[in-house]
């Protein structure tokens, strides 16, 4: 149990420390990609920046969302409420922004490849964390069903 706490709390910290990186992207990425595409002289460097940032920035809502329900649920986990109905919804909405992503992406990746790669993980994951909710839906249902028996 100790080691479980541990990891928990090393998750919440990484996670609220994910939340300013995003933030400060949001206001340099414009930047850094230009940066990149300069030093690594890309043909179409133009166009490419264009379709990365608008992914990007289709991308960044779900991204923050995402962020406040992980924390959501670590907090939860901190203290030990494990089948509550919060956890199944935080984590049917965190399937919806990694669908949202991949979906955001594989529009986006005609262009630039490595977004489909983005897109197909994400909806990989958005799948996963849909299997994860019914998962979740059942047990929290046999927990109601087993604190109402004497």
């Amino acid at each position: 149990m100790k080691r479980t706490r541990f990891i928990t709390t090393v998750c919440m910290a990484f996670t609220l420390f994910l939340i300013p990186v995003l933030a400060f992207l949001a206001f340099t990425l414009p930047a850094l990609l230009e940066r990149y595409f300069e030093l690594t002289a890309a043909y179409n460097a133009t166009i490419l920046i264009e379709r990365i940032l608008i992914a990007f920035y289709v991308c960044l809502p779900a991204g923050f969302a995402a962020l406040i329900l992980l924390a959501k649920i670590l907090r939860n986990l901190q203290k030990e409420r494990l089948f509550v109905r919060q956890n199944v919804l935080c984590f049917r909405w965190l399937s919806i922004c990694a669908l949202y992503v991949g979906v955001a992406c594989a529009a986006t990746g005609i262009v630039y490849l490595p977004l489909l790669l983005i897109a197909v993980t994400a909806l990989f994951i958005g799948l996963l964390l849909q299997v994860l909710v019914r998962l979740l839906r059942t047990a929290r249902e046999i927990a109601e069903e087993n604190s109402l028996t004497v």
